[in-house]
């Protein structure tokens, strides 16, 4: 199953068991029904900011929301995170990694760093590329988690 479709059933569960309706969760994220709709449905892709807004309603780790984990519960209190290009370099450097090497590892272009660092919302799938690459979860890679 791809991360997509695991987002929109996770997203599903989640809104149910916490009786949150799309309106609701729209108007929280300052999108409207019909995004929230088409994410449950797996018809449109989130962006990291939107993914984290959600989690943080749902009360959910990052990871499991996208389905790279069953992990349910969150044993931490969600971080403000930072602009996401800072917090990539500081994991980096934490990770002994170099851009050059994540290009080599992954299909992220170097392109997707300029990107970044500009302030260009990050994409799932190379959301999770870089989770894996760097062995993190998605909440400590964004800031969420310290």
């Amino acid at each position: 199953m791809n991360e997509q479709a695991t987002l929109a059933e996770r997203l599903s569960e989640l809104m149910y068991q916490k009786n949150i309706t799309s309106a609701e969760l729209a108007e929280k994220l300052s999108v409207t029904p019909q995004t929230v709709n088409r994410w449950k449905r797996g018809e449109k892709q989130m962006q990291l900011s939107n993914l984290i807004a959600t989690a943080n309603v749902l009360h959910c780790p990052l990871d499991f929301l996208i389905g790279r984990n069953d992990l349910f519960f969150l044993d931490f209190t969600p971080q403000q995170c930072p602009p996401f290009y800072q917090r990539l370099r500081q994991v980096m450097s934490e990770k002994g990694f170099t851009r050059a090497q994540i290009i080599d590892k992954t299909s992220i272009k170097s392109a997707h760093f300029y990107l970044w660092k500009k302030g260009s919302d990050v994409k799932i799938p190379a959301l999770l590329e870089l989770a894996d690459c760097l062995d993190v979860s998605i909440d400590y890679l964004v800031g969420r988690d310290k």
